[in-house]
């Protein structure tokens, strides 16, 4: 909600995000007054929320890691999205992270238990979140077939469990089906959006009706004699039916 009104972007970067601002009202945006008294109304009582959270998953620690984690959640609020901006933040916020949990874990034994990893796993959500986050925004394509990329790996690694170790599709499956895939899902993609963006209309109308004359012109020049005697065989018709 702040990133409306505290960008750094222009207008054609933060445009795409537009539709994750919630509206106040039927088609009114929230006011910069309202969103910035939310956040900051927000961050203490979720800062309140993630103390108890690592006080039960790591009590001699929860201070440290409820500040960490509040630190590396406020690169969310950084109000950017420029892919460059995002990843020093990424790389910065990586680094920090790393070394404050090595210390960390050297002080607090407690941190190597079941619960200590977790809260551990816990403090990389928000860096997920920013690459995430861009990817989602500005690189749905992108996303997509990365998806279906990973679906169809996984699904081809469980077929061949199934093979027997000396059959010749094991290699075949590892090497040629893989980019058989992703190239049937690359065509298919821009052939959706080549039809929905398909438009009849100047160089476009001009192409199509110089195809059409030169396939008409060509079918006619091979089978003109077939097309004449059908032609004489219909008139013949409708001069009998007459």
């Amino acid at each position: 909600m702040s990133y409306a009104h505290l960008t750094w972007d222009p207008a054609t970067t933060s445009r795409a995000a537009t539709g994750l601002f919630v509206p106040a009202a039927s088609g009114e945006a929230l006011s910069s007054t309202t969103s910035l008294a939310l956040t900051g109304a927000a961050i203490p009582v979720l800062g309140a929320a993630i103390w108890i959270g690592f006080l039960i998953m790591a009590r001699r620690s929860a201070w440290p890691l409820t500040g960490l984690y509040l630190l590396i959640n406020m690169g969310l609020l950084i109000p950017t999205r420029d892919t460059s901006a995002t990843s020093l933040v990424l790389l910065a916020l990586g680094v920090l992270l790393a070394f404050s949990v090595v210390r960390l874990s050297r002080r607090d034994r407690a941190l190597a238990t079941g619960e200590g990893i977790f809260a551990r796993i816990t403090l990389v959500l928000p860096l997920l979140v920013l690459p995430g986050r861009s990817v989602w925004l500005y690189a749905p394509g992108e996303l997509f077939h990365t998806t279906l990329s990973l679906i169809g790996y996984l699904g081809l690694l469980q077929a061949l469990r199934h093979l027997k170790g000396d059959s010749r599709w094991r290699e075949a499956v590892s090497v040629f089906v893989v980019g058989l895939l992703a190239a049937l899902v690359g065509l298919g993609d821009l052939g959706i959006e080549a039809v929905s963006s398909f438009t009849v209309g100047g160089w476009t109308g001009l192409v199509l009706v110089g195809v059409a004359t030169v396939l008409a012109g060509s079918l006619i020049e091979r089978h003109g004699r077939r097309f004449r005697a059908a032609m004489g065989n219909w008139n013949r018709r409708f001069q009998q039916t007459d």
